[in-house]
């Protein structure tokens, strides 16, 4: 009987009283929390009005007329239970921590603020010094010896209170901005009074002003690693470029100064993890190494390089060589910034390249053969991290050797005569590269293959273009080469899809005998024009042979799309591929039908191209639907279970009906 029923007979409905008495005692508990509330605000209310508090044993009724509370706080971490006001333990939540992805906005963060700070400062302090050395000269207010000691003194108290700021800043545990700032500032100010002694009043020579500048380098620099603050060495690298080349008069004397920059700065932050200092100190060492190579190898006609100043020149650039390298190598063992081992490795090279125009011939070819040479002796014995892994992920040195006898092989090929030939020495650079990366199992050497093809692909463009022409006055001369440059090209795109499926390189077998097919046409009209170029000199007839090669290419063009779309019907990892670049070729061989060979070739070989291609085409169609026919029965017979499965059979007569032939 529900509830409602027994109210209609006269029931009493039943009361949860458990939920009742919960109910009542924290009625209860609130009342006596809004009671401490209460006498603790009228507590606070006396005090504050200096009404005296008359203290009492414990907490009294809110009601008690003309009594001061005096309750004492509850503990922490407790809450009031019950109606006689005692207080029982609860655990305080704790304070959600940040997600440790969370990171605190710029502006939030005190080195980021200070560094911004810090630099807006130096940056125009140093524009109000120059203005005011400016508005001096201009309005002749001290001479030049104020000018300089001035610019001196105020070098020399910014240093001091760098020095004090730095104190502090390590006295209150906070990060080095301030100070950092000030020193960089005095070390700017004092390059420029170097600069203005030596080049402006020209008071001392230039010789005395870099051994100046080279001393201000160096105790800037051992000041930024006594500081531990790549900030400061970076400002002073950067003043001691700018002041170089200013103070010196000559660039041999500023290549060397450069060069002892890197040098030097190298051995006085050698364990020191500042990638961006390490490129600051190198890129100006290889742009004025290179400038003085090249204003060596442009002098005037009449007034040649002396020998000595010429092997100068190239000591010093060897030097250079040598510096980058071995900083490379250090580099390249520090793993949070190894990739900066690349780039030291490729400017170190670049001067070297340059040397070649102060040497006459056969010089420059025996000085890219030694780089080359070098290159690869540095990838392959320079002991470094990544040198013996399989996919050299973090050999950053080994990367920037092999990018500099790239460099190297170019400037062999370059030497190369005639410039026809050029294209097949890549092209078999590629291929030994393609070879020695699948024999040792270096995908890296691989890169290489691909950077040299690079240039071979565009030679070899260069020949197709050639083959193209309707004037056929330049393809007799180059007939050898041209056949040697179409075979290389099939050679080259063969190795290609070799090394990628050795290699096992992922998502590239598409690409790879995409390229191998486009490599191959274009090889196959090379090879052929050249081929039909030597028969028509051999008979006197070289226009007929170069219509006849035309006609054949397009020929083998179809043959080889033929060829695709058989390939395309086995079943295998690239037969949809395969079947797709199958009618892409067949639809260039007819493009090149009407598009070329309709308008450039004529007569007999014409008609031939045209029949024997209808033909093809005729033949792979119908051959296409036999074999994808054939290839659906083979399809559905390898499926499971059809060998064993019984042959259907017709259903049995029903009872009293005669089949046909039953019948007498």
């Amino acid at each position: 009987m529900d509830e409602q029923s027994r109210s209609d007979h006269g029931e009493r409905p039943s009361v949860p009283l458990d939920e009742l008495h919960q109910l009542h005692q924290e009625l209860a508990v609130t009342r006596q929390h809004l009671v401490w509330i209460g006498q603790r605000l009228d507590a606070l209310t006396r005090q504050v009005t200096g009404a005296p508090v008359v203290p009492g044993p414990g907490p009294r009724p809110a009601h008690a007329p003309g009594v001061a509370p005096t309750l004492a706080p509850p503990p922490p971490g407790t809450v009031p239970v019950g109606p006689a006001g005692g207080w029982v333990q609860r655990p305080v939540p704790p304070v959600p921590a940040a997600p440790p992805g969370a990171v605190a906005a710029w502006w939030q963060r005190e080195s980021a603020v200070t560094r911004a700070l810090s630099v807006a400062g130096a940056l125009v302090t140093l524009a109000g010094l120059t203005m005011l050395l400016v508005l001096a000269v201009q309005n002749g207010w001290f001479g030049p010896e104020a000018r300089v000691a001035a610019g001196g003194l105020l070098g020399v108290v910014l240093l001091g209170l760098g020095f004090l700021v730095r104190r502090r800043e390590q006295q209150a545990g906070r990060r080095a901005g301030g100070s950092v700032a000030l020193a960089a500032t005095g070390v700017a100010a004092l390059d420029l009074v170097v600069i203005a002694m030596s080049t402006i009043y020209r008071w001392i020579p230039s010789g005395l002003g870099l051994a100046l500048a080279a001393l201000l380098v160096a105790g800037g620099l051992v000041l930024a690693r006594w500081w531990n603050s790549q900030v400061l060495a970076l400002v002073v690298t950067f003043g001691a470029v700018v002041m170089g080349p200013a103070v010196a008069d000559d660039p041999l004397w500023t290549a060397l100064f450069t060069l002892a920059l890197a040098v030097l700065g190298g051995l006085a932050l050698w364990d020191k993890d500042w990638p961006a200092a390490t490129l600051l100190r190198f890129v100006p060492a290889t742009a004025f190494s290179a400038g003085l190579v090249a204003e060596a190898s442009l002098s005037e006609p009449g007034n040649p390089l002396p020998g000595a100043s010429r092997t100068l020149v190239t000591a010093v650039v060897i030097v250079f060589w040598w510096a980058a390298w071995s900083a490379a190598v250090a580099e390249s063992r520090r793993p949070k910034h190894a990739w900066v081992a690349a780039p030291l490795v490729v400017l170190g090279a670049l001067p070297l390249f340059a040397l070649v125009g102060l040497w006459d011939e056969p010089v420059p070819l025996l000085w890219f053969t030694g780089l080359a040479v070098m290159a690869y002796l540095g990838y392959a014995f320079v002991p470094r991290p990544g040198r013996r892994t399989a996919d050299h992920a973090t050999d950053w040195f080994g990367a920037g050797a092999l990018l500099a006898a790239v460099l190297a092989w170019y400037g062999i090929v370059a030497q190369v005569e005639p410039p026809s030939w050029r294209g097949g020495v890549l092209l078999v650079l590629a291929v030994v590269h393609l070879v020695a990366a699948v024999g040792w199992r270096r995908p890296m050497l691989a890169v290489v293959a691909g950077l040299v093809s690079a240039g071979g692909l565009v030679y070899a463009m260069a020949a197709v273009a050639l083959v193209l022409e309707r004037n056929v006055v330049n393809v007799p001369d180059m007939a050898a080469e041209l056949v040697l440059e179409g075979l290389l090209l099939v050679v080259w795109g063969v190795a290609v899809v070799w090394a990628v499926r050795a290699l096992a390189i992922k998502g590239a077998g598409g690409a790879a005998l995409v390229v191998a097919v486009g490599a191959t046409l274009a090889g196959v009209m090379v090879a052929v024009v050249g081929l039909g170029a030597m028969v028509g000199t051999a008979i006197d007839d070289v226009r007929g042979a170069l219509i006849g090669a035309h006609a054949i290419v397009s020929i083998v063009w179809m043959l080889i799309a033929a060829g695709l779309l058989a390939f395309g019907l086995r079943r295998g990892r690239s037969a949809d591929l395969g079947i797709k670049v199958g009618l892409v070729v067949a639809g260039l061989a007819v493009l090149k039908l009407f598009l070329y060979d309709l308008a450039a070739l004529d007569g007999l070989w014409r008609g031939i191209a045209f029949l024997v291609v209808g033909l093809l085409l005729l033949a792979v169609g119908t051959g296409y639907a036999k074999a994808l026919a054939r290839a659906k029965a083979r399809q559905v017979s390898d499926q499971p279970g059809s060998a064993d499965r019984p042959a259907p059979t017709a259903a049995p007569a029903p009872p009293g009906v005669v089949h046909p032939q039953e019948r007498p």
